[in-house]
């Protein structure tokens, strides 16, 4: 089965500098991806995180 994963773009100045431009988002297996650029777009290793973890993203990103 296939899942959606929701893309977020990244702030320009802290992570554009770093060559990163946005993250997708895969709550079903607890994993952050981050895209970068560079001359072909490519993906970054992805970041894995606990539930726990993610749950407090998923606060932080709601603002509660």
């Amino acid at each position: 089965m296939s899942t959606k994963l929701r893309y977020v773009e990244a702030d320009a100045v802290p992570y554009w500098t770093c060559g990163v431009k946005g993250w997708l988002l895969d709550g079903e297996n607890y994993r952050i991806i981050p895209l970068c650029w560079s001359p072909d777009e490519y993906v970054a290793p992805p970041i894995e995180v606990g539930r726990e973890m993610w749950e407090e993203l998923e606060r932080m990103a709601s603002g509660d």
